[in-house]
């Protein structure tokens, strides 16, 4: 008995998905200004940064028709832009709403 418990226990832990984690503190500093300009610009916050590994997803009001952007933490490169950016696509830019969440983002997505 013990044994089958150990072995299912194992299975769980082995199947779980690790959710994102949130939070400012390992914001990439050239992210962190990008998250910071919006609101400034907007006067709106940002929501939580949510974390995927390297990447890092920031939503900034998408249900009123802002940006959800996709980055690269460590170099800060836009890896997709998603949301209202999607509103008017520039089908020239191959990292505006080609595939949202992008294929980086290996977490279950929040992106609708």
């Amino acid at each position: 008995m013990r044994r089958l418990f150990i072995i299912v226990a194992l299975m769980l832990v082995a199947c779980a998905t690790t959710p994102p984690r949130q939070g400012l503190g390992g914001l990439n500093p050239k992210l962190y200004k990008v998250y910071e300009a919006w609101h400034e610009a907007t006067g709106h916050e940002c929501d939580t940064p949510k974390f995927c590994g390297d990447v890092v997803s920031i939503n900034c009001n998408t249900e009123t028709d802002g940006p959800y952007m996709y980055y690269d933490n460590k170099s800060s490169e836009l890896l997709m832009a998603c949301g209202g950016y999607c509103m008017s696509v520039d089908e020239s830019n191959p990292k505006s709403c080609k595939s949202c969440p992008p294929k980086e983002w290996k977490c279950v997505s929040d992106y609708h």
